[in-house]
């Protein structure tokens, strides 16, 4: 069975792709992939995703942590209680090519959008499973891997569409933070690192 591979990204995503390099050309088809589930889904570029559905029409499991609390109470209590701060989301396959995300529900709901769509990122962009021992030192960590799927899973959560139609209408950021299921920290993010802020102050 792959290694699973565990992610403990910032609880927005942010800080990969405004001042981190990426190969030419990922940051473009980042946002087409982005769009392009949109468009299986049947929604326009600039629609909110539902991640939860977006998951099941591509067979991939999401499972709270908290559903195996009758299994193994004492970890799951740890998470949830705080303990597992620093745990956000887990992917992994098993079986005959079933993928499943194992995500932290003791964190927001906008955290755990962000983790849901990290994870897919890894999924999406074929990332190799990282290596994980019982000893946290141990782990083995590539950050290009980390930076794409952070820049990616931005994307999904807001496409470059969607930032420009939130700062073209001056949509209140409150509003647009419910409407896309993202953190205050998130929405500046997208609406920065895809110059959609930019290009409506031009306008």
């Amino acid at each position: 069975m792959p290694l699973p591979r565990l992610s403990r990204q910032p609880t927005s995503s942010s800080g990969a792709g405004d001042s981190v390099a990426f190969q030419r050309g990922f940051k473009a088809k980042a946002n087409r992939i982005a769009v392009g589930i949109r468009r299986q889904m049947g929604l326009a570029g600039s629609d909110p995703l539902d991640l939860c559905a977006l998951l099941g029409k591509l067979n991939i499991v999401a499972r709270p942590i908290s559903s195996f609390a009758d299994q193994c109470p004492e970890p799951v209590s740890h998470l949830l209680k705080g303990g597992g701060r620093g745990f956000s989301a887990l992917s992994f396959s098993f079986g005959d090519g079933n993928r499943m995300i194992l995500f932290n529900d003791s964190h927001s709901l906008a955290r755990q959008n962000s983790d849901l769509a990290h994870e897919l990122a890894h999924l999406l962009l074929a990332h190799p499973p990282e290596e994980i021992s019982a000893c946290a030192r141990c782990r083995s960590f590539d950050q290009e891997v980390e930076n794409e799927a952070n820049y990616l899973a931005g994307c999904i959560l807001i496409t470059n569409q969607a930032a420009c139609r939130i700062a073209w209408a001056g949509l209140d950021l409150t509003v647009a933070q419910e409407l896309y299921g993202v953190s205050a920290e998130m929405l500046n993010y997208r609406l920065n690192v895809s110059g959609a802020r930019k290009r409506a102050a031009r306008r």
